[in-house]
């Protein structure tokens, strides 16, 4: 399938629907189908085409999973509330991703090497008091490898230097 068909066919209801459930693995499905390859598809291809195809479908998400935006061209990101936990090497190696906007949610998860190799990273923005931002959960090492001075943002205008 040509890649242009592959957007059209991501921006097809089913697709609308099963991002809409938050139904990855239905996704998955759909995507092992329209690359008519047997082996499981990197999520960061599935990424980039729902990306292309324009589907916000970070909204309807509870979780963004392991490696979800690996090396992707996405520049800036808008995590919302609703985001439970970030997995692991998210956002590694997005060499665009020039900003993040966080919403505050108590007891997110958040996994480690976040934004490794994001050599444009620049800040962090966080929608919340500073005491918000501490009440996450981080893994060790979750800002290893963010470019120097790189910085997040506080809502009270507190400043943290990663």
């Amino acid at each position: 399938m040509a890649r242009k068909e592959l957007i059209d066919f991501f921006k097809s209801s089913t697709v609308q629907e099963l991002v809409n459930k938050n139904d990855f693995d239905g996704l998955y499905r759909l995507f092992d189908r329209a690359f008519g390859r047997p082996d499981e598809p990197h999520i960061w291809e599935l990424t980039q085409l729902l990306l292309d195809a324009g589907i916000d479908f970070l909204k309807y998400m509870r979780r963004i999973p392991k490696y979800c935006f690996f090396s992707t061209n996405v520049e800036i990101v808008d995590i919302p509330s609703r985001i439970q936990s970030i997995g692991d090497c998210a956002f590694m190696n997005c060499h665009k991703l020039l900003e993040v906007y966080m919403q505050p949610k108590e007891n997110r998860k958040i996994g480690s090497f976040l934004f490794f190799g994001c050599d444009k990273l620049h800040g962090i923005y966080f929608n919340g008091q500073i005491t918000k931002w501490w009440e996450m959960s981080f893994e060790q090492n979750w800002c290893f490898g963010v470019p120097p001075k790189t910085f997040v943002a506080c809502y009270d205008k507190q400043i943290i230097w990663l």
